[in-house]
């Protein structure tokens, strides 16, 4: 099963008059937002003359009358990060929707359907808390579970012979942290949850919380890559082969992504992020956005969107390869 390229931009070509629509929605949505942007810029240029004139008044020098400033706006955009996303999602409401519903969805729609038994879309659609925790993933990142904040979109559900394959983007924060040293963000990424008939009858994973032994495999690459943890190491150095590990070593670095599993019962689960692990956050990841400050008719949009979907399903065709 392949994402086939020639495929996609025919699916292009026919959305081309449904784009050209969406572009002239685009444009008027663009000047929308900067006149918006353009009066809170105004507004926080006189915030900051005032708290200049303060500063003055008791006595600072420039220095840190600036330094003042910048401190007071890096406060505001974390304080307000999430108010001013749920602004521009609200602003822009109805231009997303076209283009989930126009574009997003007709493409996975035709370049998947005829490869599985169901499909199923759904744009405002995400992974629930409760399937991401059941993964026992990121578990060393979440400082307390009742205070995650999380939101999605993207939802798709397909049914196999064998198998049924649900994933979302994902977007997991920590509402309130324990100490300055807690991760804001737990995950931004693609979660992936596949249901096999079998079970794989034990736990293991990328996650610590999975088994007390770490599992060092004849494979340098994939240990530096990977530290999988598990409760029955037998069963674990079955399932991975020596050509999985230089598998699953290789497509991570080709793909320049990273990825993180967990098998449970009869479940794998598996994200795909921008994860930093020396900051210990996770990136941003948008992976199906609707583009405003670039053009609908500009291909390199597109060609972004193919890649992505071709990863899908390589990394779902990779990993399921584990279960064989």
């Amino acid at each position: 099963m392949t994402c086939s390229e020639n495929k996609f931009w025919e699916i292009i070509d026919k959305l081309d008059p449904v784009i050209v629509e969406l572009e002239e929605g685009r444009k008027k949505y663009f000047w929308k937002i900067s006149l918006i942007g353009i009066f809170i810029g105004i507004i926080l240029i006189l915030f900051f003359k005032v708290l200049i004139i303060v500063f003055s008044f008791l006595n600072f020098n420039l220095f840190n009358c600036i330094l003042g400033c910048l401190l007071a706006f890096l406060f505001l955009s974390i304080k307000f990060e999430d108010d001013l996303r749920l602004f521009k999602a609200f602003i822009l409401r109805d231009y997303i929707k076209s283009f989930k519903e126009n574009i997003i969805k007709v493409i996975f729609e035709e370049l998947y359907k005829e490869n599985f038994k169901s499909f199923l879309y759904k744009a405002k659609g995400f992974i629930s808390l409760n399937e991401f925790l059941d993964s026992a993933l990121f578990t060393e990142y979440i400082t307390n579970k009742n205070q995650l904040k999380i939101y999605g979109d993207d939802f798709v559900e397909i049914k196999t012979s064998d198998s049924k394959i649900k994933f979302s983007e994902l977007h997991i924060k920590n509402q309130y942290k324990k100490s300055k040293h807690d991760p804001i963000n737990v995950f931004n990424g693609l979660f992936f949850v596949i249901e096999f008939q079998e079970s794989f009858n034990c736990c293991f994973g990328t996650s610590i919380s999975l088994g007390s032994e770490e599992i060092i495999f004849d494979n340098a690459e994939f240990n530096e890559l990977f530290k999988v943890y598990a409760d029955d190491i037998t069963q674990a150095f079955r399932i991975f082969s020596p050509k999985i590990l230089e598998n699953l070593s290789s497509f991570v670095k080709n793909k320049n992504i990273t990825l993180d599993f967990s098998f449970i019962n009869n479940k794998l689960y598996f994200t795909i992020g921008r994860f930093s692990k020396f900051a210990k956050v996770s990136l941003n990841c948008n992976f199906f956005e609707a583009p405003l400050f670039k053009s609908l008719l500009d291909n390199s949009i597109y060609e972004e969107y193919y890649k992505t979907f071709q990863l899908i399903i390589d990394v779902i065709e990779e990993l399921k390869s584990l279960k064989n």
